[in-house]
């Protein structure tokens, strides 16, 4: 018998290619994708091939189009496959919703490989007997799991939701700064993805000036968040030890390593300023690399540390970067979130076009007079005869046919207008790096507050507000 094909939806590398290895191992098949639309491509290909999907495991939260969006359109496409999800914690509503879409089981965030790899046969085995059972004896077995699966949730909900407001406590409180209390000029903006999440920072005096950390904990759910207080409670540490951010790097990812079934993948970022000597430092782990912008220059600098994410193997090695600043420097650190939001591509050029239909037509109606007065100026030359008017007649046939031609272009740029509006998240345009330092030149001339306010705005104006993962900036200034 060929073992069962399993297709895994997952926007998270790590967790995908640990997912991978722990189906494969256990003996299925397993194809993996790392975004909606890529799936129900897969699953449309695979149902004309000899290896059909046989269950889909897919993530609630991905780019382009989301599981929830996947799963309502596997509904209209009237393909029944068996579906499990992976969930947020605690996330009654959702579990109601996709319950009643008939997925066959859901699985909270973080969960044992063991806890998955058993809820996997009892899956196969319902799609078996459904097989072979007549459409009413179906309908009753899957009404009755149904009641069966959300009595069990309800009686959990109550204490999930109690540990959930405690936890979202404490996350708000772990990500705040207070920024008089800092040597240095501080100003950032935050915008989660949910109410839990893995982003951290924070700011530590030392004797010589500070230290700052930014990371980014993979997940946005208690297990992202717990990390990120193991991450503050060493940083808190490291400040006391007064390590580097190297010699700190290897001491988390020791404990990261450790940390057994919760394990995560972190990229962080630790820059060290030595207010006194006016030298910095900067250490990263596979984090986006920090901007400095140069009270003289005013053009951000990208500075490029290379080092190991965190989390995953034991061997890691990182390389610290030195450099000089003066007054009025200042330096931006940020989340891979910031640059990964998305919008409909071609948003930006609609009114372009629509300005352009316009221009065409006004080109026509000029065209259309110029034609009039070549008759006008036809019949004042009446010796000319039959010439002149011919001449005037395929000036008019002309002008005509460049007012067609200018209706065919306004229809045109309507049809693309409607085209990209259907298309929604099937087509996005990334902000990228790129579109973040045009960002910063926009608007470095501004206050450090200001800055960063008015590039976390211009952020979320871009995406219209739909983030597809945590957002935070951090800027820092130096002090006259």
């Amino acid at each position: 018998m060929d073992p069962k094909h399993i297709l895994l939806a997952e926007d998270e590398q790590y967790v995908r290619l640990s997912l991978s290895a722990i189906l494969k191992k256990a003996g299925y098949e397993v194809t993996t994708v790392e975004d909606g639309r890529e799936a129900l491509e897969k699953i449309i290909a695979a149902r004309h091939s000899f290896r059909p999907v046989d269950l889909l495991l897919t993530d609630i939260r991905m780019p382009v189009i989301s599981g929830v969006e996947l799963i309502d359109e596997l509904e209209r496409l009237n393909i029944v496959i068996p579906i499990l999800v992976i969930t947020g914690y605690g996330d009654k509503e959702l579990i109601i919703h996709l319950m009643r879409k008939g997925c066959a089981d859901y699985i909270d965030k973080p969960f044992d490989p063991e806890e998955l790899l058993e809820r996997l046969p009892p899956i196969f085995e319902k799609t078996e007997k459904s097989r072979k059972a007549s459409p009413a004896v179906q309908l009753i077995q899957e009404k009755e799991e149904l009641s069966r699966q959300l009595e069990s949730y309800i009686a959990h909900f109550d204490g999930l939701r109690k540990q959930m407001d405690s936890a979202v406590g404490a996350y708000r409180n772990l990500i705040r700064i207070r920024e008089d209390s800092c040597k240095v000029l501080v100003a950032y903006t935050h915008q989660p993805l949910s109410e839990l999440g893995g982003d951290f920072m924070d700011i530590r005096n030392t004797p010589r000036g500070c230290d700052i950390l930014l990371a980014d904990v993979a997940g946005h759910d208690m297990g992202a968040s717990y990390h990120s207080i193991m991450i503050k409670a060493f940083f808190d540490e490291n400040c006391r030890t007064g390590n580097d951010g190297q010699a700190f790097f290897r001491l988390l990812n020791r404990q990261l390593l450790e940390n057994g079934r919760n394990e995560r993948m972190v990229t962080a970022i630790f820059l060290r300023l030595d207010l006194i000597n006016r030298k910095g430092e900067v250490v990263s782990a596979g984090h986006p690399p920090m901007m400095k912008l140069s009270k003289k220059i005013q053009v951000p600098e990208p500075f490029m540390a290379v080092g190991d994410v965190l989390g995953i193997h034991e061997e890691v090695r990182f390389e610290g970067r030195s450099f000089d600043f003066v007054s009025g420097d200042r330096f931006l650190l940020h989340t891979d979130g910031l640059i990964n939001v998305c919008r409909p591509a071609g948003v930006g050029s609609r009114k372009a076009r629509s300005q352009a239909g316009a221009w065409e037509r006004e080109k026509a109606v000029e065209r259309e007079k110029a034609g009039t007065w070549e008759r006008e100026k036809a019949g004042e030359r009446e010796k000319a005869g039959a010439w002149e008017r011919e001449k005037a007649g395929e000036r008019e046939k002309a002008g005509a046919w460049e007012r067609e031609k200018a209706g065919e272009r306004e229809k045109a740029g309507a049809w693309e207008r409607e085209k990209r509006e259907k298309a929604g998240t099937w087509e996005r345009e990334k902000l990228g790096a790129d579109g973040l330092d045009c960002l910063i030149k926009k608007h470095s001339r501004l206050p450090l507050r200001e800055m960063v306010t008015q590039i976390g705005d211009a952020v979320t104006e871009f995406c219209s507000n739909k983030f597809n993962d945590d957002m935070l900036l951090l800027g820092v200034e130096i002090p006259e």
